[in-house]
């Protein structure tokens, strides 16, 4: 089995067009998760580094944001409330967990979009880095231009 084989979800995802993109993923939050899932995958595999850490960050925020809509859309219909703990720990470790996965994603998807420029270096590596760390959070908006340059990012059908 080779590793860098791309599975057919991160195929689709990565070759489609930028506004289908904000369509089907820009609009609801954990759609955007699972692209961002993919497409960090995809670049943290590319780079040749370890993803054991960003699948299970990832695989857990999807399933927690998953979980939580549920789960609100069943108490607004029983017309009862979170429970204090919840409204007071749960969103900041989401917000913590997304930041952190931003973070490693981000850094992944520049580093491969420069990984033939030897001089990516210095004050342009920070600046890349932030940008598109703030790109990231801004995904209802950015993720069209996002896609852009995923859509140039060579793969192969697995």
């Amino acid at each position: 089995m080779e590793l860098n084989k791309t599975d057919k979800l991160t195929y689709w995802i990565l070759n489609l067009p930028p506004a289908m993109a904000f369509w089907v993923f820009g609009l609801i939050f954990p759609f955007y998760l699972v692209w961002q899932r993919q497409v960090g995958l995809y670049a943290i595999r590319k780079n040749n580094r370890d993803d054991k850490l960003f699948n299970v960050l990832s695989n857990c925020l999807i399933a927690v944001s998953y979980i939580l809509i549920l789960a609100g859309y069943g108490i607004i219909f029983k017309k009862e409330e979170f429970p204090h703990w919840v409204n007071q720990y749960v969103p900041m470790v989401v917000l913590l967990v997304w930041a952190v996965c931003n973070g490693i994603v981000c850094k992944n998807m520049i580093d491969y979009e420069n990984r033939e420029n030897e001089f990516f270096a210095g004050y342009q590596v920070g600046n890349a880095y932030v940008f598109r760390f703030i790109h990231l959070i801004y995904f209802p908006l950015s993720i069209y231009w996002i896609q852009k340059e995923v859509n140039k990012y060579d793969q192969s059908p697995g």
